[in-house]
């Protein structure tokens, strides 16, 4: 097999979605899908940076532009909170903005 590995720094990941096993990160100007569940890949993330806004979003705090009623926009990207997460995601904010 042909796999390759590649070195992402934590402070590259703007937010990451969820597809089952699989986590698609995105980064500035790039994407990166690898093969984790999000339990185990945020056991590993710096929880003072990354927060869950859905059960299929995290995000980097610090990457967030702007907050709306149910979602975080990171740059031209709209990431959904969902009603269960929005309390916890707007009291983490509130340090940030």
């Amino acid at each position: 097999e042909d796999l390759t590995y590649k070195k992402i720094p934590i402070r590259d990941i703007y937010f990451i979605e969820v597809f089952k096993n699989y986590l698609e990160l995105n980064l500035s100007q790039d994407r990166h899908v690898i093969r984790s569940t999000l339990k185990d890949f945020l056991a590993v993330l710096p929880n003072e940076f990354f927060m869950q806004t859905h059960r299929s979003f995290v995000v980097n705090m610090e990457r967030i532009d702007e907050i709306g009623g149910n979602f975080l926009q990171i740059g031209a990207t709209k990431v959904p909170v969902s009603r269960g997460q929005k309390e916890g995601v707007l009291s983490r904010l509130k340090f940030y903005f």
